[in-house]
C-alpha cells in the first residue's frame, strides 16, 4: 500500500494572497514530503499581485484559484492547519501552526 503524504492546509481569510503563495512555496519546496492545499473562510479570487510575485521568482502560479474551507472541513485528514493572517487580527502573531490532530478556532 503506498505511503500517503501529510496534508498540509494553509488557511486566510480570503484564500487571495498569503495562503496562495505559502501552498506554492510550500509545494515548490517540499511537495515530495508533503500534499499541500490553501483555503480560506470567504474566498475571492487569487490577488493579480500574488500572481505577479510568484512569477517574478520563477513560479508557475496558473492552477491557482481561492477556495472554501469547506472543499475540506471535514472532508480530508489535515496533518497540519497554518492559518496566515493578517497583523491585529484575534491571533496574537499574524502566523500559527496547529499541531496534528488539533483544531484552532479562530
Amino acid at each position: 500500500m503506498p505511503e500517503t503524504k501529510p496534508r498540509v492546509l494553509f488557511d486566510c481569510t480570503h484564500n487571495a494572497a498569503r495562503s496562495q503563495m505559502a501552498e506554492v512555496l510550500l509545494r515548490h519546496s517540499a511537495g515530495e514530503r508533503f500534499e499541500v492545499l490553501s483555503a480560506g473562510h470567504s474566498p475571492t479570487e487569487v490577488h493579480p499581485l500574488t500572481r505577479q510575485v510568484l512569477a517574478d521568482i520563477g513560479l508557475d502560479s496558473s492552477g491557482l484559484h481561492a477556495k472554501s474551507l469547506d472543499l475540506f472541513f471535514a472532508k480530508v485528514s489535515i496533518a497540519y492547519a497554518i492559518i496566515v493572517r493578517p497583523g491585529g487580527g484575534r491571533l496574537s502573531t499574524p502566523v500559527s501552526v496547529c499541531p496534528p490532530g488539533a483544531l484552532l478556532a479562530v
